[in-house]
């Protein structure tokens, strides 16, 4: 039997400075840190994307540098990444971030040169996601980067599993077997939603009428002069 059972490989491509390195180090996922440094300047970027694409399918995420000429070639050859950097406002604190992690001072001045310029291209990037990071924020902190991360993981956990199964006698059946509880399951849920009724809506409060005060009727019928009763009025 053979199935073609591989990661969905999630490019993300985060400015310098945004955590990739600690991500990579401290996640229990199968990512990778494509650092771009260590290739031969020469033949870049063309050597890099290939690495990249070599590694599409092996890898669930693979962290990426955010060069325009490797934005520009993933573009142009449809590769789909996730773009990450930082609001322009918070250029100290990047600075800051450079120097704790002892960045060489032609580096950060390279930066210091280029940020509004480069923050500007990244704000103008098109056919990709992006998301720009607020003061104090890391790669790690992103809410729905954080939920992605989960259900990429839930994932290498079934390729893993099914990765098993396929070792084991009646392999085909046991699979076929599996997936088919997986869709009862879902159409139980699906029908178990649609069988609940639905939530009743809080009645419209009625307007009343201004209730007139006891006290206010007697002091308007104290204060009315007395006329005497004439019959033959």
């Amino acid at each position: 039997m053979s199935r073609n059972l591989h990661y969905k490989t999630k490019l993300v491509m985060g400015f310098p400075g945004v955590g990739k390195s600690y991500f990579c180090k401290h996640s229990t996922l199968n990512i990778l840190d494509a650092e771009s440094s260590e290739f031969d300047k020469k033949k870049f970027p063309q050597n890099y994307i290939e690495y990249i694409k070599s590694n599409l399918g092996k890898i669930a995420i693979i962290l990426i540098s955010s060069h325009d000429v490797v934005r520009n070639e993933l573009v142009r050859q449809g590769i789909p990444f996730t773009l990450v950097y930082p609001n322009r406002p918070l250029k100290e604190e990047y600075q800051r971030r450079y120097r704790k992690r002892g960045d060489h001072k032609s580096f950060i001045q390279l930066f210091e040169d280029n940020w509004h310029k480069w923050i500007t291209e990244l704000q103008n990037q098109n056919n990709c996601i992006k998301i720009e990071l607020n003061t104090g924020q890391y790669l790690s902190d992103i809410k729905n980067f954080k939920e992605e991360i989960i259900i990429v993981d839930k994932k290498k956990e079934l390729l893993e599993l099914f990765s098993q199964i396929e070792s084991l006698p009646n392999a085909e059946e046991a699979i076929d077997g599996l997936l088919s509880e997986a869709q009862e399951i879902k159409d139980y849920y699906y029908k178990l939603a649609n069988a609940l009724p639905p939530k009743p809506q809080p009645k419209p409060k009625e307007k009343q009428e201004p209730k007139i005060k006891l006290k206010n009727c007697m002091h308007i019928i104290a204060t009315e002069p007395h006329i005497p009763y004439d019959p033959d009025g």
